[in-house]
């Protein structure tokens, strides 16, 4: 494990850094549960982040990120620089780092500031906040928990919201984030459209602990652990029309409808919801290299087709009529890439996610003949595109726009 200390020929750098004082003369080895200081300052941060461990990005390397950042720069402040000289050390830090890094970091010394109670960090974090809040060109980003108006539940989020002179006709997009939970990540190629086009773009974490495996996520939760059919205001699905609720009471925005974007995972989860839940305010969805699909028949039980979920036929006929992209990575084509699901059933809707999408696309325009609806589902391929979330974004953040127009 590496250390929090800079090292000279094997000894340790004698300038003590702030961590090194909180060491040596604040937290003992018994306060910090015999834990090493360096995962005692990670489990500190993650906690006052909101973060679970294995959820985050590149789960510890992630947060021991900010464990260097806090070291390095107080190691170079000194434990009493003024406000200004920790703040203009941290922006040095952060200046090539997406605008969202500034803001965790601010959180991460505030967690720290709190639990040592040192005014000076305090006020740092405090004057981070206040100039962040002012920069009208990146608006606020973060991460916060959002109280599920039908249910008793919370979910965290990633956001940015723009600066706008008036918040009530915000448009709000939600981003589902892909089997790795990570919705900072797929925050980020979004941070430019929602800057540049006015959206608030909130990214939910759906975390392992509360749904748990892909018959949790991507798959709704439509059936407890006995089996059976849950009622719909729990399934996952409905989380993200309560979401919508409490964001737009959040900014204040008068949006009658939001954009849903999925990648992978995430996509999985966007073609559900959009069949099992046509009555959502999903004004268009996008679902991205999904990695197999619930095919809009009746004949194939779920989650591989809609039989037995007490869905009507009329349902599905709205769920054909709704606007939805299938977006397809013409490189997303490896029949050996070991995320892909290889079931039997998966893989008769083929090879790879290419084929995959094609056949799901394929069999929508059966199904919309049977019923005799006109298809409102497209299907786009992007060549020279693999499974890649950030080149994805860029191409749906243009379908966006488009469909503003």
């Amino acid at each position: 494990m590496a250390g929090l200390y800079a090292r000279r020929g094997g000894a340790i750098d004698t300038r003590r850094s702030w961590l090194t004082s909180l060491a040596q003369n604040r937290i003992t080895s018994s306060a910090r549960g015999g834990q090493p200081l360096e995962d005692w300052v990670v489990g500190a941060l993650a906690h006052g982040l909101g973060i679970d461990y294995a959820d985050r990005l590149n789960g510890l390397d992630d947060l021991r990120r900010y464990v260097y950042l806090l070291r390095d720069g107080f190691r170079s402040t000194g434990p009493w620089a003024s406000v200004e000289e920790l703040y203009g050390e941290v922006a040095r830090i952060v200046t090539a780092q997406p605008y969202r890094l500034g803001q965790e970091l601010a959180n991460a010394l505030g967690t720290v500031a709190a639990i040592e109670r040192e005014r000076l960090v305090y006020d740092l974090c405090a004057a981070m906040q206040r100039r962040a809040m002012q920069n009208p060109g990146e608006g606020m980003t973060g991460r916060r928990a959002f109280a599920l108006r039908s249910t008793s539940r919370t979910i965290e989020a990633e956001f940015c919201v723009p600066k706008l002179p008036d918040a009530s006709r915000m448009p709000i997009l939600i981003v589902l984030h892909g089997v790795l939970r990570n919705p900072g990540q797929y925050l980020e190629p979004w941070l430019s459209f929602a800057s540049s086009n006015g959206y608030a773009v909130i990214a939910p974490h759906f975390s392992r602990k509360e749904f748990p495996g892909s018959s949790a996520y991507n798959q709704g939760d439509l059936f407890s652990s006995a089996g059976q059919l849950r009622p719909r205001d729990r399934w996952a699905f409905h989380v993200i029309e309560d979401l919508f609720d409490a964001v737009r009471d959040w900014i204040g925005s008068n949006a009658p409808r939001y954009t849903l974007y999925g990648h992978s995972a995430g996509a999985q989860f966007v073609h559900r919801m959009l069949m099992l839940c046509p009555e959502s305010r999903a004004s268009i969805a996008i679902a991205a290299n999904a990695g197999w699909y619930t095919m809009p028949t009746f004949d194939l039980d779920y989650p591989y087709g809609l039989h037995g979920l007490s869905l009507a036929g009329e349902q599905l006929r709205q769920a054909l009529e709704a606007r939805l992209v299938v977006l397809l990575g013409e490189e997303d084509s490896d029949p050996n890439d070991p995320t892909l699901r290889k079931s039997d059933l998966a893989l008769e809707q083929g090879a790879h996610r290419l084929e995959r999408g094609i056949g799901f696309y394929r069999r929508a325009v059966e199904s919309a003949s049977e019923w005799g609806v006109q298809l409102a589902w497209t299907e786009q391929k992007i060549p020279g595109v693999g499974h890649d979330q950030e080149a994805m974004a860029s191409v749906a953040s243009s379908i966006l726009i488009e469909s503003q127009r």
